[in-house]
């Protein structure tokens, strides 16, 4: 052991798989930097090469192609011959590395893929390292109980090793140090005194409250280094962050080892800790940027199913304020006056909601003017509206809604209208996008910025597409309405009149309520227009439906245009007596017309025959029975000599 002790360039290599082609570099890397290095290939030569070769230290690839590897490194670690030999563990290609579970089965330390050298042998040399300092350690300890007698050799050789020691650690460029069960400082190496800007003589019996920030949190950060040094067994702590007095914050990775003081029952813990602040960032600004990344998505994917145009500016402010966590998200759409409406609004308490507020933009022309000559492709930013040059009548509007700090967003069309030789579509302000911060100024970042420029068309093609949805549901519902009528006469059709029909009379059907029909018939009418022509056969129908419109009051009652001269009238919740009523009325009307009709065998005017009948629906009648009934009535008042009204005798 003492000749390894002097020598700390053997390496026993313990490789998982023989068609493994990533061992050459590593390997070549090791043996340029002064290592021997021994390359064995599966379990059972591992076996005998462990018990053969004195090593300083042992690779483990993760993944064995004929055994465990961590069940391989318990053994290790329960044979007493063996277990102060330092493991450290190598992710295997294809193998997710458990890192708590390198530690459990007494691993020093791990390497992931991809390797890196400079990584690699400083993890290497520190273990090597480390251990050759236990060494030391544990001879001098032997050395100042052996020959008492030689108790001044004993102590000169005592603070060599010190010495030595001391040099070692001050060498590392990790922080270095050893607590007590109270957590102050026993040992300390050079560069934990430089992170606190002090001496390695001025932290000895001090802690790290002492030394770090008022915010540390040194009683959570004690309990835990007392449960690892109760626990006996070393603990990697991935990522600590340790706040200092001037409030800068720095990231370690933490290897926290419990060591037993000289006289066996002393607790301490040794520390060795990387400063890992820079990757920490990193890792966090990838994090950061993924997440961004990943919002966006949702946000373009929530204007994508939004069809309605009031959903679509909805989710824009809902979403972009929490997206940016600002106090106020709105958008002005752009009237015909020049002014900006607030036609959507997304805001936190207690700040004033603007909705449906009308805001006048003058102050802003500049701005527009400026947006406009970059074809509407900039974004404004304001960080300090107090420090701003902005038209003061500006200035004075937002101190009054204490707005702090703002982003405005121009929202576009392309406008197909507007080709010219420029541009084939060019960009048309259809409003403003504007972000609030109230509650403190705010300096808009370039990825905050980028995000929002990014989104912008996305927006824009959503607004657009709902102002379109908006108007194909105007048409399609004028073209519905248009479905549904006589072209004629402006009444309803009879495919309108049927769907009324049988609509009512399931209603009915579950009320036990009747239903009346008024079938009427326009008499001697082929007369009529061969007498005074079409043109004015078409103005007498339009006359008569007119009245028959305006006899079903009701929202439930339907007149319509049945066929040529004929039109029927719904009558929902009517019985018999009702309905004769209406016909009554309508009979009355009609006559007060006088329209003149000289070929008429009744009278001089227009007249109408009517047919009434009515049903209270049942799973025995349909809607077809109650038409045949009216019709049968219809038929019975022309054979009686037309200008009257009949009611069917069953409905009676």
């Amino acid at each position: 052991m003492n000749q390894l002790m002097e020598d700390r360039s053997k390496i026993l290599w313990i490789a998982g798989n023989v068609g493994n082609d990533n061992h050459s570099l590593p390997q070549s890397i090791l043996q340029n930097n002064g290592y021997e290095v021994h390359l064995v290939i599966g379990l059972k030569p591992a076996y005998n090469a462990i018990q053969s070769w004195p090593f300083n230290l042992i690779l483990l690839d993760s993944k064995l192609h004929d055994g465990d590897s961590y069940e391989l490194c318990n053994w290790l670690k329960s044979k007493a011959k063996f277990q102060k030999i330092p493991v450290i563990i190598m992710e295997s290609r294809g193998d997710l590395l458990n890192k708590h579970t390198v530690f459990d089965v007494g691993a020093a330390d791990y390497l992931t893929q991809p390797f890196h050298e400079q990584e690699m042998l400083k993890r290497i040399g520190y273990q090597i390292t480390l251990q050759r300092q236990k060494h030391q350690i544990k001879e001098q300890d032997l050395g100042l109980n052996f020959e008492s007698h030689k108790s001044e050799i004993a102590k000169l050789a005592l603070e060599k090793q010190r010495a030595l020691l001391r040099m070692v650690i001050d060498a590392n460029p990790n922080l270095i140090f050893i607590k007590d069960w109270d957590g102050r400082f026993t040992l300390a190496n050079r560069a934990t005194a430089n992170l606190y800007e002090t001496t390695v003589d001025n932290m000895m019996g001090k802690t790290h409250s002492d030394l770090n920030h008022k915010q540390y949190k040194n009683d959570y950060i004690l309990a835990s280094d007392r449960e690892i040094m109760t626990s006996g067994k070393p603990r990697l702590i991935a990522a600590e962050p340790v706040r200092l007095n001037n409030g800068e914050v720095r990231w370690f990775q933490a290897n926290k080892i419990p060591l037993i003081g000289n006289d066996g029952q002393t607790p301490y813990l040794l520390v060795v800790s990387t400063d890992i602040t820079e990757r920490q960032e990193a890792e966090q600004e990838l994090w950061s940027h993924a997440e961004r990344e990943r919002m966006l998505r949702a946000i373009v994917q929530s204007l994508h199913e939004c069809i309605d145009l009031e959903q679509v500016l909805e989710c824009t402010v809902n979403q972009i304020r929490e997206f940016l966590v600002s106090d106020r998200a709105l958008i002005y759409r752009l009237e015909n006056d020049g002014n900006y409406r607030v036609v959507m609004e997304s805001v936190s308490p207690p700040w004033k909601p603007l909705l449906g507020t009308t805001i006048n933009y003058s102050g802003l022309s500049e701005v527009i003017t400026e947006m406009a000559a970059a074809n509407y492709l900039k974004i404004w930013s304001i960080s300090n509206v107090d420090k701003a040059n902005i038209p003061i009548n500006l200035r004075n509007e937002l101190d009054e809604l204490q707005v702090k700090s703002k982003l405005i967003l121009p929202i576009i069309h392309r406008h197909p209208d507007l080709r010219s030789q420029e541009t084939e579509y060019p960009n048309c302000l259809w409003g403003l996008l504007v972000i609030h911060q109230c509650d403190n100024t705010r300096g808009w970042q370039p990825e905050e910025i980028e995000a929002l420029r990014s989104i912008a068309t996305p927006i824009a093609v959503a607004i657009q597409q709902g102002e379109l949805h908006a108007k194909l549901q105007t048409v399609n519902q004028e073209l519905e309405r248009l479905a549904s009528l006589d072209g004629l006469t402006g009444v309803a059709n009879r495919r309108q009149f049927d769907l009324h029909l049988k609509r009512e009379w399931q209603r009915l059907l579950r009320e036990t309520a009747p239903i009346s029909v008024i079938m009427c018939d326009v008499d001697f009418f082929k007369a009529y227009n061969d007498t005074y022509g079409h043109q004015m056969g078409d103005e007498c129908l339009k006359q008569i439906a007119k009245i028959l419109e305006n006899c079903a009051q009701r929202s439930t009652d339907l007149a319509s245009r049945y066929g040529g001269e004929e039109f029927v009238i719904v009558l929902p919740n009517t019985g018999i007596k009702g309905a004769l009523q209406v016909a009554d009325k309508i009979q009355h009307q009609i006559r007060a017309l006088e329209i003149e009709h000289q070929k008429s065998e009744v009278s001089g005017y227009v007249t109408l025959s009517l047919g009434v009948a009515c049903q209270v629906p049942n799973h025995d009648r349909s809607p077809e029975s109650l038409i045949k009934l009216a019709d049968a009535a219809l038929y019975e008042a022309k054979s009686k000599g037309r200008n009257c009204i009949i009611a069917n005798a069953e409905t009676i």
